[in-house]
């Protein structure tokens, strides 16, 4: 029941780097919270729908501030779960952004736009490829997005890592598989 914004806290002040964190827990489209983040110097972004990061992501941009974006999703299909995905993508001025990377998508954005009632409508009528399954906080998954969250904090730090850095880093406990993603889906077969 610990908010994701807290763990993410304690883990950066963990790091002993001497770095102040702000835990900003709210919804993004709020003046208040998005007029918080204008003070940062980076952004982790700990949102579950496709808009919120597509808003965080234009801020870095528009404000110059670097933002990782930890994520996790659980795949299903008729016979369960096929796969338990960690992917954390790191977005920043001169670098992809989400949009890009495939990772937001128009169809998304379509589909949160919708009324709850009018989402409902569309998924009965079997319109929606996706988006139906509903897609738990897992604990385990946030948590191996937010060590890779933290690697990248460290490097914006202290650099330590090759560069260029990966846009996303995806990990598939299914399979056991890391990827560094260096271009986006669309580009990248």
């Amino acid at each position: 029941k610990t908010p994701k914004v807290e763990v993410l806290r304690r883990g950066i002040e963990g790091l002993g780097l001497g770095c102040r964190v702000d835990a900003i827990q709210g919804n993004v489209l709020a003046v208040d919270v998005i007029a918080k983040l204008r003070d940062a110097d980076v952004i982790f972004g700990c949102v579950d729908k496709a808009y919120p990061r597509k808003m965080l992501c234009e801020f870095s941009y528009r404000y110059l501030r670097p933002y990782i974006d930890i994520g996790s999703e659980i795949g299903g299909d008729e016979q369960g779960i096929v796969s338990l995905d960690a992917r954390t993508s790191y977005v920043a001025p001169g670098r992809w952004c989400l949009c890009c990377t495939g990772l937001v998508t128009s169809r998304e954005l379509a589909f949160e736009s919708l009324s709850h009632a009018e989402r409902q409508r569309v998924i009965a009528l079997g319109y929606s490829r996706d988006l139906v399954i509903q897609k738990p906080a897992v604990m385990d998954l946030n948590m191996r997005s937010a060590s890779f969250g933290m690697t990248l904090l460290r490097h914006l730090l202290q650099p330590f890592l090759l560069t260029p850095l990966p846009a996303t880093i995806a990990e598939n406990l299914v399979t056991y598989t890391v990827l560094p993603l260096n271009k986006p889906k669309a580009a990248n077969s």
